[in-house]
């Protein structure tokens, strides 16, 4: 079983996060998979308010999340106050020492930024504020779909986030694996 958790706070942007969990629950349609557990996760057990006013009750708070495989950090408006959150910082940090991978999705990059996870590493976010990335001296601000700096990878803009799960989904289970989510949700990848 593979635990797959996905933050989210008022203001994520749904599809940053929504997309990837479409991307990895598909893989527990295949016969041979022991099953991939996608969760989300938000400080508190409350109702959330999305960017564009989709509500979602998260699945667990921090307190109560269990072991994470691979941890999605989503972007939109809502970053601005959560990359100052030291409670997410803080729940972020613990879970990256034991995840085989962290991630961000667009403008979730700043809450790694802000919690010292990018340092000495090349990394990526939406279009629209490379420049504000650019300003993080101790990161190398690239413009790609997603960057992979070891466990640590992450995405430009909301769909680049699926070509990100995609390609952690081939990493995890295999090329097959990718080529069959891919075809399943007709993304061309």
């Amino acid at each position: 079983m593979i635990n797959i958790g996905i933050i989210i706070f008022d203001g994520a942007e749904e599809l940053d996060f929504v997309g990837p969990y479409e991307i990895f629950s598909i893989m527990n349609t295949l016969d041979d998979q022991k099953g991939i557990n996608v969760f989300t996760i938000a400080e508190k057990k409350e109702l959330v308010k999305c960017a564009n006013n989709l509500k979602v009750m998260p699945d667990f708070s921090f307190e109560e999340a269990p072991e994470i495989d691979v941890l999605l950090i989503p972007g939109g408006d809502g970053r601005r106050k959560e990359m100052h959150n030291e409670t997410l910082r803080d729940f972020v940090l613990k879970t990256a020492k034991t995840a085989k991978y962290t991630t961000s999705v667009c403008t979730g990059v700043f809450i790694l930024a802000e919690a010292g996870l990018l340092d000495g590493k090349k990394a990526t976010t939406w279009k629209g504020v490379l420049n504000e990335l650019d300003n993080y001296e101790k990161i190398e601000m690239v413009k790609e779909r997603f960057v992979v700096e070891g466990n640590v990878i992450t995405s430009a803009g909301v769909t680049a986030g699926m070509d990100m799960a995609l390609y952690l989904v081939e990493v995890l289970f295999g090329s097959d694996a990718r080529k069959f989510v891919a075809e399943e949700i007709e993304y061309k990848y």
